[in-house]
């Protein structure tokens, strides 16, 4: 065993003084020396915020101006293609090339319901009718608003499509007091009105080209809005099968007005009559004049009433 003294081992924090250090200065190494270890580490400087910009600065001789704001960076444009009239196109995104297959898929389904509507048609009469009841609607409001232009120069033409129950509702009113037919075989004007069956299949006629046609309309909500479940349609409906007896009525009595007219004369069917009992095969046969006469005087006697030989 060693008899050579041990050396102290050295604190951590270990200031060694130099000799001509005065107690002052060594208080005040002791002092730095504790402050850094206890100070933690530095952490990392963070970017100053911008300045705002000030609408007016000093120059060089102290006077107050304006400080007009810096330009940004021009960044480089994109040339969109152009199209077959020289303007440019602008670039498709996928948002708006989204939009554009939807639009195309629409289209292709309302044209696939059309073809087998049109074929569904195709062996009835409902597809004529109802093509001619819309052609009416369109020649008459056509006219209509021409004639209203000419009555008021101020008036601004209204298209007939799209079909919105405020025009429907207006022609129906004239088809409900229009003569049935314009002029009579003795070329004389009509008096009797549509019926009921009438106005109703305009009104389905109007009904079907509406719905055929109203996703061309979208920023219409008028154009959205069923016939039927419109409060004018519906009354309008309600009217024309109140009048129907009194419509029913006229047309059986110009009927029977018409028949005595253009067939034959009361002096007529008295002849007729008498014919029926004189002319017949046999005498045993007389059964069979009876029943002619029978017959005759029935329908004459119908037409005249207003009623059916049933």
């Amino acid at each position: 065993m060693s008899n050579s003294p041990s050396t102290p081992t050295r604190p951590t924090r270990f200031i060694s003084y130099s000799p001509s250090s005065s107690p002052l200065s060594r208080k005040k190494q002791r002092l730095n020396a504790a402050n850094t270890a206890s100070m933690p580490a530095t952490p990392a400087r963070l970017s100053a915020p911008p300045l705002p910009h000030s609408p007016y600065r000093f120059n060089a001789n102290n006077e107050v101006v304006d400080n007009p704001a810096p330009s940004a960076p021009s960044l480089p444009s994109v040339v969109a293609p152009a199209t077959s009239d020289g303007a440019p196109t602008p670039p498709i995104t996928h948002a708006t090339g989204l939009e554009r297959s939807l639009a195309e898929l629409e289209a292709e389904s309302h044209a696939i319901r059309e073809a087998f509507t049109a074929e569904e048609q195709s062996d009835k009469a409902t597809g004529p009718t109802y093509a001619r009841h819309v052609k009416n609607y369109e020649h008459w409001w056509n006219t209509s608003q021409g004639h209203r232009q000419n009555d008021d120069p101020s008036h601004t033409i209204v298209p007939a499509f799209p079909i919105t129950a405020a025009k429907v509702t207006v022609f129906l009113e004239y088809e409900m007091t229009r003569p049935q037919k314009r002029k009579r075989e003795d070329g004389t004007d009509s008096t009797a009105t549509v019926g009921s069956s009438h106005v109703k299949q305009v009104i389905s006629a109007l009904e079907n080209r509406r719905l055929s046609t109203q996703h061309n309309y979208l920023d219409n909500p008028a154009a959205q809005i069923g016939l039927g479940q419109d409060y004018r349609i519906q009354k309008l409906e309600s009217a024309a099968e109140h009048k129907e007896p009194a419509c029913v009525k006229m047309a059986h009595t110009l009927k029977a007005k018409g028949t005595n007219a253009d067939t034959f004369t009361s002096a007529d069917v008295i002849k007729c009559s008498d014919w029926c009992l004189t002319d017949f095969k046999g005498p045993t046969n007389i059964w069979i004049g009876l029943r002619d006469r029978g017959m005759l005087l029935t329908s004459c006697s119908v037409a005249f009433r207003g009623d059916r030989t049933w």
